[in-house]
């Protein structure tokens, strides 16, 4: 049976737990930026950029499987968290391996004072599996208590590091102590709601189960992450350092951004997974309602519509320095004398709209126009205002232009 009021009190819960961590991680990175400089700052995001591009193969991204199975079968729960655990140790720990290896052979462009603590939050990441258990269960109020209060502790450990003027490793290593004190809390968490760590057990036919089923999900969350993480890997290579560093200091605050689809996936997809394949219509109705919900907490796509451009050339109109034509077939048409005269350039990717085919292809060409359309606005975000004229600034607008929306980020 579904619990509606159930699901919205996990939203709420993960909404306040999200929330406070933006918050705090804000303050803290403000404070570790100015005591880094931008520099070693950018050397910081660079470590955690490398564990985030590893992290989707380190955990198989397989979370909806298992809540799936938790869902399926929850008298093999001990089972399946057990498999989950050492399948995600083993995965942790030779990704950590494999980073070692290219830090040795210089790769990676990283000395060894970061990989250490990087390949430690890898392998540390399996002991976050009850957190899989408290999502099929709607118990978002115990997670949230663990990750709040590992967050308060590294907040303080923070700054206690740049009260001192601590270098960059050992903020590295405070935020693996954050993940081991979130691991540490979840644990006792699990066990104050009655379940026991030591009836965990590995299952040889559900652990093959699930690594089928994960090997192509980790591979293609590892791609995902490596084209959307592209421009911040290219950026640390060819820009001076602190260059470098204050773009991914703003690459930072844009993943911060990020974070009412999560909240809404883990509290629903419980739901959907009970309802796909026994209750089509409930199904249905139940998906529909995350698109209702997205809606609600920001994402406001019921609303939107196109306009002409007439509509922001009339008077009363927003103030705009700069616009962007995006459609190809844009390309050719007259554009309006703007109000205020500002700067235009033509960025444009193939319609999505467009594409023929099945569901997958229509999505996958509305993902990549999202996508090329993201990394040329990272790009336009990172370019040095102050110190460009109106003719230099047309010319790097015009260069974004020209890239091709398979390599925008380069």
């Amino acid at each position: 049976m579904i619990h509606r009021g159930k699901t919205f009190q996990n939203i709420a819960w993960l909404v306040v737990e999200r929330v406070l961590r933006v918050g705090a991680t804000a303050v803290v990175i403000a404070m570790v930026a100015r005591q880094l400089g931008p520099a070693q700052f950018g050397a910081l995001n660079y470590a955690l950029l490398l564990l985030g591009l590893a992290m989707p193969f380190a955990t198989l991204c397989f979370d909806a499987v298992v809540v799936h199975e938790l869902v399926r079968s929850p008298a093999e729960a001990p089972s399946i968290l057990g498999s989950t655990f050492l399948l995600r140790a083993g995965a942790g720990l030779a990704s950590a391996l494999v980073f070692f290896g290219l830090g040795a052979t210089g790769g990676l462009g990283v000395n060894y004072s970061l990989l250490v603590p990087v390949g430690v939050m890898l392998v540390l990441q399996a002991c976050e599996v009850p957190e899989l258990w408290f999502q099929r269960q709607l118990l978002a109020q115990w997670t949230a208590a663990a990750r709040v209060v590992a967050l308060a502790v590294g907040a303080v450990l923070k700054i206690e590091l740049v009260r001192h003027h601590a270098g960059v490793s050992a903020f590295v290593w405070a935020q693996a102590a954050e993940n081991g004190l979130y691991a540490i809390g979840l644990a006792w968490n699990y066990a104050r709601t009655g379940g026991h760590l030591a009836d965990w057990r590995w299952n040889q036919a559900l652990a093959q189960k699930l690594a089928r089923l994960a090997w192509p999900l980790a591979l293609a969350g590892t791609l995902v992450g490596l084209y959307l993480r592209l421009d911040q890997l290219l950026v640390q290579r060819w820009l001076p350092p602190v260059d470098a560093g204050i773009y991914l200091a703003a690459s930072r605050v844009i993943d911060m951004a990020t974070m009412a689809a999560g909240v809404v996936g883990a509290s629903l997809f419980p739901n959907l997974a009970a309802a796909y394949g026994s209750d089509e219509k409930g199904f249905q109705a139940r998906l529909r309602s995350v698109f209702d919900l997205l809606s609600g907490l920001g994402f406001p796509a019921a609303n939107m519509h196109s306009k002409s451009w007439d509509v922001f050339a009339a008077a009363g109109a927003p103030h705009m320095d700069f616009v962007f034509t995006v459609c190809d077939n844009a390309a050719g048409e007259a554009c309006p004398v703007w109000p205020g005269q500002p700067m235009t350039a033509h960025w444009g990717v193939p319609d999505p709209a467009a594409v023929e085919g099945n569901e997958f292809d229509k999505r996958a060409a509305f993902r990549e126009a999202f996508t090329a359309l993201e990394n040329r606005i990272r790009i336009f975000m990172s370019l040095p205002f102050a110190s460009l004229d109106r003719m230099a600034l047309q010319q790097r607008l015009d260069a974004i232009g020209r890239r091709p929306p398979s390599s925008a980020a380069a």
